[in-house]
Formats: C-alpha cells, sequence, structure tokens
C-alpha cells in the first residue's frame, strides 16, 4: 500500500523541487533492471495564478487560485496559516494524496508505462479554479491526433497557465554503491518567446478513468480523514496539516440543501463550523442551485469527472460554475462565500508530439518545440513553476511514454497588500528587432539524489539557488569568447592594414626621386602663402569691406532696400489645443481652441440601447479623451433598473493627467433610487493596460456612486471625476445636485 508523503512548505530562497510518487516507483523498477529505460525528457514553464477572490460575477470568474474551493479542503483553509503553508498543505493534502490513493486502489497496475501523476496534478488546478480549457480548432490540431484541447483564449477574465513547453538537452549522472545523483539542466534560450499554441490531451485507463470513485477506507476508522496510509496521530516534522482534502467530505450536499433548491431556499443558519453547501450555477435562471459537478456525494471520497451520457470517456470540455459556503473550523459568527468557474475536462496531459500541432506540421522549417518557439507569433512572458517530464519506455516492445517527475516553484507564496498571495515570476523577454529589446535567457541546475537501497526508490531533490547564476556565468564565458575571437580578426586587418601603410613608406624613403617631388611641393606651398600675405598687408581696406557688408545685411532687414524679407512660418505647426492663424504675410496669430468641454463622438447615451447587459449589470466603454470629458447618460422609456450600471473609461491611447475631469451628467428622469428592485449603484472602472499592476484590465474603481446618492429632491446629480495622482491612478469625485 502506498503512504502519502509529508513534505515542507515552500523554502524561502531557491524554490523547492517536489517529486511524485509514481516517478519513484519507475525509478525503483530501472535500477532494480525490470527491463524499463528512464530518461529526462520534457519540462514546462507555467505561470500559476494569483491565489485570491474572482471580481467578476459568475458566469465570468476569473481563473484565479482558491484553495478552499474543493469540498474538503474548504473548512481547514483559513487565515490562521499564511498562505505558503496553506499552499504547501493542499499540494500534500489533496495532489500527493489522490496519488497515493490511486496506488493503493485494488484495481491499480503498476505495470502500466503512463503514470496518473500529470492527471492528478492537472486536476488539482482545475479544481481550485487555476485552469479551464476548450476543445481545439483544426488551425490549431491535425484531425489524424483525434479530439486535443487548448486552454481558453485569454481575456479579461482568463489568463493562460501553460506558457511554455521545452526539451531537456542535458543530464549528468553519477552513480555508485548504493547511490545515484543526477544534475538535470533546463535552460530557456535568448531566442524564445512563449509557445504560441499548447495542446493538451485527455487519456483514460484503468488507473484513472472517468466516474471513477476512490473512497478512504482504512482499517482503523480514527484513520478515515488523514491522509492514505497515515494514522490520525502521526505528525509532519514541518508542522503541515495530515487531514486528507476529499473533493466530498461529507455524504449529502449540505445540511438544509435539497439537490435543485435555489440559493435562496436553503437556510444557512443549519451550518455549523466544519460544515458546508455545494451549489452548481444555472445560467438559464442565472442564479445558483443545490448541486455540484459529481453526481453524488459520499463521505471522504475522490472522484474524477463523468463522461457525456454513456460515453465512459472524458470528453466533456465545458466550463460551470460552482458555489460552496458556510463556516469555516476556528472561525465562527461569519458564512464564507467561495465562487469559481470549474472545468470539466479531466484525464489532463500536454500533448508532446509536435506531429499533432497543425502550425508545426504544416510548415516545412519548423519541426521542434525549439522552433516553434522562435517564430514570430512568440511573445515574451512571465513564469513562476517549472514541471520536470521523463521518458519511460518498456525495452522489450519499444512503447514509450511521457509522465511528470516533479514540479518546481520557484519562489514561495508571498502575500499582496492588497489581500490575497502570489508566487513571485521571471520575466522571459524575447528579442525584438523593432523595439531593440535583446531579451534574457534563463537556465536551472535540478540536483536528484536517489537512494537505491530502500526497496522503493525513494528521492532526496535539491535545487541549488546559485545555478542560474552559474549556468549564465558559463553563458558569458561563451560569449567572452566569441568577443575575443571577433576582436582577433578585428586586430589581424588592423595589421594587414599598418603593413600596408609600412610598405608604401618604405617605397617612399626607397625611391630617391620621390623625395625631390615633396620638396617642390613645400616650395610651391610657400610661394603661394607669400602671395595670400600682401593681401592682408593693408589691414584698414579689409576692416572698410566687413563694415560696408555689414551695413547693408542690417538695410535689408529692415527693408530700406528694394530686397525684401519673407519669413519661413512652414516649420511652426499646431500643437494639441493651440490654432494657428497665418493668414497675414509675416505674422503668426496663436490662439486656444479648447473648450470647456472635449465631447465624445456620441456624448449622450442611453442605457437600454447603448449599453451592454450582462445577468447583473449594464456595461458601456467610453474612451478617455485629451483635457476635460463630458457624457451624458439617459434612460430612455425606463422607470426603474434591476442591475447595476458599470462605465469603463478606456485609457489606451490618451492617459489620464493630473487635475483631468471627466464629468458625468445624469438625465434628471434616470431612476437610478431603485429601492423598489434593490440597491445598484453606479460604478466607474478603468486601467485598461493595467499599468497600475493589479492583475487585470479594468482594475482600478473610480469610484462608486449608490444608489442612495442619487435619491434627491433635486432630481438626478452629475458626477465630476478628478485624476489627482495620474501615476499612481488615484481619483476623487464631487457629486452636485
Amino acid at each position: 500500500m502506498a503512504i502519502a508523503p509529508f513534505i515542507r512548505p515552500i523554502q524561502i530562497q531557491g524554490g523547492t523541487f517536489y517529486t511524485f510518487s509514481s516517478a519513484s516507483d519507475d525509478l525503483g523498477l530501472t535500477f532494480n533492471n525490470t527491463g524499463k529505460k528512464f530518461t529526462f525528457s520534457k519540462y514546462a514553464l507555467l505561470d500559476l495564478p494569483n491565489i485570491q477572490r474572482p471580481t467578476y460575477p459568475s458566469p465570468n470568474e476569473e481563473n484565479f487560485i482558491q484553495l478552499d474551493a474543493i469540498p474538503g479542503a474548504f473548512a481547514h483553509v483559513t487565515d490562521s496559516s499564511t498562505y505558503n503553508t496553506m499552499f504547501a498543505e493542499s499540494l500534500q493534502n489533496y495532489v500527493l494524496n489522490l496519488e497515493a490513493t490511486m496506488i493503493s486502489f485494488p484495481t491499480y497496475d503498476p505495470s502500466s508505462l503512463q503514470t496518473v501523476s500529470e492527471r492528478v496534478f492537472f486536476k488539482w488546478l482545475k479544481e481550485v479554479g487555476a485552469i479551464r480549457f476548450r476543445e481545439a480548432t483544426t488551425q490549431e490540431s491535425n484531425l489524424t491526433a483525434g479530439l486535443r484541447y487548448t486552454e481558453e483564449n485569454n481575456s479579461t477574465n482568463y489568463t493562460s497557465v501553460v506558457k511554455y513547453v521545452g526539451d531537456i538537452d542535458l543530464v549528468n549522472s553519477l552513480k555508485s554503491i548504493g547511490d545515484a545523483y543526477s544534475e538535470i539542466y533546463i535552460n530557456v534560450p535568448t531566442k524564445d518567446g512563449a509557445t504560441p499554441l499548447v495542446l493538451f490531451k485527455s487519456t483514460s485507463d484503468n488507473n484513472y478513468y472517468a466516474q471513477q470513485n476512490l473512497i478512504n477506507s482504512p482499517a482503523n476508522p480514527l484513520n478515515t480523514d488523514y491522509l492514505t496510509g497515515r494514522s490520525y496521530d502521526q505528525v509532519n516534522p514541518s508542522g503541515l496539516s495530515t487531514l486528507a482534502y476529499f473533493d466530498s467530505e461529507f455524504s449529502n450536499y449540505g445540511p438544509g440543501a435539497t439537490l435543485s433548491s435555489v440559493i435562496e431556499d436553503v437556510n444557512g443558519s443549519l451550518l455549523t463550523p466544519g460544515e458546508y453547501q455545494l451549489f452548481s450555477y444555472n445560467e438559464s435562471i442565472s442564479d445558483y442551485q443545490v448541486g455540484w459537478w459529481f453526481l453524488y456525494p459520499e463521505a471522504n471520497s475522490y472522484w474524477t469527472q463523468p463522461g457525456t451520457t454513456g460515453s465512459g470517456t472524458f470528453d466533456s470540455v465545458t466550463s460551470s460554475s460552482y458555489l460552496i459556503r458556510g463556516y469555516k473550523e476556528g472561525v465562527g459568527g461569519t458564512v464564507v462565500s467561495v465562487n469559481f468557474r470549474r472545468s470539466d475536462l479531466d484525464g489532463i496531459g500536454i500533448d508532446f508530439n509536435t506531429n499533432n500541432y497543425f502550425p508545426i506540421s504544416s510548415n516545412p522549417s519548423l519541426n521542434t518545440f525549439s522552433d516553434f518557439n522562435s517564430v514570430p507569433e512568440s511573445v515574451s512572458f512571465q513564469f513562476n513553476t517549472v514541471l520536470v517530464y521523463y521518458d519511460v519506455q518498456d525495452t522489450s516492445t519499444g512503447n514509450i511514454a511521457t509522465n511528470l517527475f516533479g514540479v518546481l516553484f520557484l519562489d514561495n507564496v508571498q502575500d499582496t497588500l492588497v489581500g490575497g498571495s502570489y508566487i513571485p515570476r521571471l520575466d522571459k523577454f524575447k528579442p525584438n528587432q523593432v523595439s531593440g529589446l535583446n531579451g534574457n535567457a534563463y537556465g536551472f541546475k535540478i540536483n536528484l539524489k536517489f537512494d537505491t537501497n530502500s526497496q522503493q526508490a525513494a528521492v532526496a531533490t535539491s535545487v541549488n539557488e546559485y545555478s542560474p547564476f552559474s549556468l549564465h556565468v558559463f553563458l558569458d564565458a561563451l560569449n567572452r569568447m566569441q568577443s575575443i575571437s571577433n576582436q582577433f580578426l578585428d586586430y589581424q586587418n588592423e595589421i594587414l592594414s599598418l603593413q600596408l601603410q609600412v610598405n608604401q613608406l618604405n617605397d617612399i624613403v626607397v625611391g630617391g626621386t620621390s623625395i625631390n617631388a615633396i620638396n617642390q611641393e613645400i616650395a610651391d606651398i610657400n610661394e603661394q602663402l607669400a602671395t595670400a600675405g600682401v593681401m592682408f598687408e593693408n589691414s584698414s581696406t579689409l576692416t572698410e569691406l566687413i563694415n560696408q557688408n555689414y551695413q547693408e545685411i542690417l538695410n535689408i532687414y529692415s527693408n530700406l532696400t528694394s530686397v525684401q524679407m519673407a519669413y519661413n512660418l512652414n516649420v511652426i505647426t499646431a500643437g494639441s489645443g493651440i490654432l494657428l492663424d497665418k493668414s497675414v504675410p509675416n505674422q503668426i496669430a496663436i490662439a486656444s481652441n479648447v473648450q470647456e468641454y472635449n465631447l465624445p463622438s456620441s456624448p449622450l447615451v442611453n442605457v437600454l440601447t447603448d449599453f451592454t447587459p450582462t445577468a447583473t449589470s449594464w456595461n458601456k466603454t467610453l474612451t478617455l479623451n485629451n483635457y476635460t470629458n463630458y457624457v451624458k447618460l439617459s434612460n430612455g422609456i425606463a422607470n426603474q433598473f434591476n442591475r447595476n450600471i458599470y462605465i469603463y473609461v478606456d485609457d489606451t491611447y490618451t492617459r489620464w493627467q493630473n487635475g483631468q475631469v471627466y464629468k458625468i451628467v445624469v438625465d434628471r428622469n434616470y431612476p437610478m433610487d431603485m429601492y423598489t428592485q434593490g440597491s445598484f449603484d453606479l460604478a466607474i472602472f478603468t486601467d485598461t493596460l493595467d499599468r497600475n499592476s493589479n492583475g487585470i484590465a479594468y482594475g482600478v474603481q473610480i469610484g462608486r456612486i449608490y444608489s442612495s446618492d442619487f435619491y434627491s429632491a433635486a432630481g438626478a446629480p452629475s458626477i465630476e471625476i478628478v485624476c489627482i495622482d495620474a501615476k499612481n491612478y488615484i481619483f476623487t469625485f464631487d457629486i452636485k445636485y
């Protein structure tokens, strides 16, 4: 029976590498000469999202990580621990425990080349809301590959996770009696940008299949809630919790939760600390109903995604929104709600076969991921996580499978200033000939020590925090050698040039007739100088000539001669807000053409006809123009609204300036006092390009005008938004009636 491993939190410096148990088993079989060949082969660079709550409502939630979105983890993820500790607990208590549970399942086949580690890892990412998928098109995946998938398109509510796929070029191994060492060198070249397309495949086999139900049923009932193979009284040396995080912790959807009941009909007061209620979002009624992604709850169990009706495979690629609410352990008095959007696709793994990529197979100049990563479509990117893969081959049949060996987190989880946390990212810049950006490269060395004395191979890992620097020193040495070689060639050419000049001088010295010619040239120059000196003997004549020319120039400038002066006024052009009048010859009049308001193309907008409706709001994007902006909102024939009004100010091309005013005038009949329908607000957002580094477009809320602010006998108000700090996106606003 497999035992879920104990791990430590991510160390503060140098990064931390975690190895999967399935990989250890393959290593053990390799060292025991069972006919399997083990080779490190691939790696992938990931940008794991921030750990925080979504800002967009269902069904448009952003793909942020929420560690408590897993029902079995909900009650145990609290503010009593640091995010770095909670992240490690989620990895240990869900990912590594699920892998150990699958390996211990009675029908598990250890002889299969394909392990479950990669599928378990990506299942964890989608259960916490970090990654979602869509079906690949025929312009992305070849038809011969079968069904292939890719991540959702980048948008305001989704940012891709897998950024780069590459090959491991160098592995150094050292073996001795009882010990084996391997050094894995991962190099991200300067020429490369992000992989333009990353395909995924869904694999179902005897060890990981659709609608698989894994229930923790140890011999001792006291161990039921704890990690596989561990007892309730065992303690993690690093202090991490040993409670298993199951897909379903209880055998129901929560106290008082009747299947398909809407959330308003479910009494949250029935909850006690440690309990939860599960809901799924019904887009047809724009509300949550009792339910979850698995068919029925089972206490202390893991589930894999069911396929479509009767398929028995992972073939569902839709995404749905879910909500879990309850009281967390040790945190009383407040019901916590966690909403997220989850992808149905399961059995997920990266497709490393370049023949299945249409952009690669259709381009004769592309053969490998290295070629693909340097095409013009690849761009600069960020990453904070490295996945290391290996190939395992059955030497008797020649069959090969690529499995996930382990995951390297480059830094520890750090808190943000506004709540939540993140793993710091490294910037990978691709060279750009247009902008002159030189680009950069990264090198990582992972040292692995294998202990082959025990029956089950254990893996001790360490990440050399100096290895990126060392590899760059090595690369710098190669660059310096190339530079020295180029300098040597330049010096050689210079020596040849000097040799030619020496030969020419030698000809002059040796040839006596040439010296006589030089003497003659010197005599001629002396004679010319003597002739020119006569001209300067009478200096008063030259002075009078200069004065006469000076006086003539003054007369011309003063228009006292028949010569008329004209000025070139074409070099003076009008700038923003400046009007030039050149109608009078040789004169220019400068005036300002800036009016009190700079009107957009449509300064009068109607909420009902010009705004885009969603389930919870009316949305409108307005372009920021120079100087003072003006727009007026009209409600048309509406008497009331049943949703919020959101205005997005696009500052892509015109940036905010200190003191700039954006005035929004509301129609007198505008029904923002909507107590008959509920309390709804008018909110204004900006920062389209995320210059303020909030992680999303329009991440700066300029102001929120509550419905109560619109209730006035004087009628609807006007709102003047004033930018008081353009650099840091700080605004204030005034309401006038």
